[in-house]
């Protein structure tokens, strides 16, 4: 993950639904009153509307504490 472009997308699977992870400002040439609407209907990406931190694993030993503490 050092190296990729600013525009790629990260694709992701969990409990049988497909999501991908795309930078904020990839859709700016939509206006933001249409964006929801626009981009469902032209790329078939409904925005889940979930805020979060996408963190890359350094330590899988370390992220085990992270569990214990916070389920994740």
């Amino acid at each position: 993950m050092d190296n990729f472009s600013s525009n790629e997308g990260i694709f992701i699977e969990k409990n049988g639904k497909k999501y991908v992870l795309l930078p904020l400002c990839i859709f700016h040439d939509i206006p933001s009153k249409d964006r929801y609407e626009a981009i469902l209907n032209q790329f078939g990406l409904k925005d889940a509307h979930s805020s979060k931190t996408l963190y890359e694993i350094v330590d899988e030993k370390k992220l085990i504490l992270a569990n214990i503490k916070y389920g994740i």
